[in-house]
């Protein structure tokens, strides 16, 4: 429908700490989310292969992660100290609504790790294409934007051709 096809690779395989199966709802849509042992679902669930982002991304060198798993992120952060600490990684985009607590995590300790690897909280506007260094988040807001080396974000931002999607130009 976006017209990224070129962009993006679409995968099945869930991301956590480490390798292994887990067990994920199946009929929220966007809301599906991992089923620990120590939880029970009242609908229905689906088994899943899991690895780690730093198992899957080996071969690779992102710019940018986009880590939205329902709670689940410290999880997959856990499993991905090599991937941080990648020098060409500048961004990641992270969801730290609360949710985390699900699994008995404080998302507090996630924005410490990103501290830890060099990354800073930023707001962005794409229409301006504007990065701005932000407050602490609060965990409720919804996708927090870690940076590092923002100047040289900000100059990729600059420098990016436009693109069109859904006929809104960035």
């Amino acid at each position: 429908i976006n017209e990224l096809d070129d962009c993006v690779r679409a995968l099945r395989v869930g991301v956590g700490s480490a390798t292994g199966l887990l067990r994920f709802t199946s009929t929220f849509d966007s809301m599906n989310h991992v089923v620990t042992g120590a939880q029970e679902s009242q609908s229905p669930t689906v088994q899943v292969e899991v690895t780690s982002l730093d198992e899957l991304l080996e071969a690779e060198d992102p710019y940018l992660l986009k880590i939205d798993v329902e709670g689940y992120e410290t999880e997959v952060v856990d499993g991905a100290s090599q991937t941080l600490a990648r020098p060409n990684l500048a961004a990641v985009v992270m969801e730290l609504n609360g949710s985390g607590g699900r699994f008995g995590f404080d998302e507090s300790d996630l924005h410490r790790t990103m501290l830890e690897f060099g990354f800073d909280p930023y707001t962005y506007d794409p229409f301006s294409r504007t990065l701005l260094k932000a407050a602490t988040p609060t965990y409720q807001a919804g996708n927090v934007l870690y940076v590092r080396n923002a100047e040289s974000v900000r100059t990729r931002l600059r420098d990016a051709p436009r693109r069109t999607i859904n006929r809104v130009t960035f």
